[in-house]
């Protein structure tokens, strides 16, 4: 199975949906994430036994729950074009849980090696920008709100006929602390 950990991000989808519409507004081509698709990954496992996955979950009840703030937009660029996303406020508590989370699974054999983490919400995909247009012309995009995550989910990633879809396999509480 393919599978990721990370945060359901909606409390703020309303924001994610008109920051995502005014992008579309300024580019000439990309495929927008749906929807329902939006979350913010703590890490990608990959092709991994389920039953694995899920022994990680037990460190999710050593870590608080977290309040994140989206803060600005970005860009990965990319050959086939631009990954646009929605970045957060720098946050000490995720970067910690995603630290904790990347070293267990790599002693754990999930991972081959501990990569830097880039907390982002993925908005758009092989994006291009119209002729004159930037990311500069987005810079009020994407208010500052505020959201709390109290659950780790679990997700398996399917590739289905209508495009990619994400399932919650299972759900891990932080600490309420």
């Amino acid at each position: 199975m393919r599978l990721f950990y990370g945060f359901d991000c909606s409390p703020v989808l309303e924001q994610l949906k008109d920051s995502q519409e005014k992008i579309m507004q300024l580019s000439s081509k990309g495929s927008q994430t749906r929807w329902e698709n939006f979350h913010l990954t703590l890490l990608f496992l990959g092709e991994v036994d389920l039953q694995a996955a899920k022994s990680l979950g037990q460190l999710f009840s050593k870590h608080a729950v977290i309040s994140l703030q989206l803060e600005k937009l970005g860009i990965f660029r990319g050959s086939g074009g631009n990954i646009v996303w929605a970045g957060l406020k720098e946050n000490k508590k995720l970067q910690g849980l995603a630290e904790d989370l990347s070293q267990q699974a790599f002693r754990s054999g999930l991972i081959n090696r501990v990569e830097r983490y880039t907390p982002h919400i993925t908005l758009m995909r092989r994006q291009a920008f119209l002729p004159g247009k930037s990311l500069k012309d987005l810079d009020q995009a994407l208010e500052a709100q505020v959201f709390q995550v109290e659950n780790a989910i679990l997700y398996e990633s399917v590739l289905t006929n209508r495009g990619v879809v994400y399932l919650e396999k299972e759900k891990f509480s932080l600490a309420k602390l």
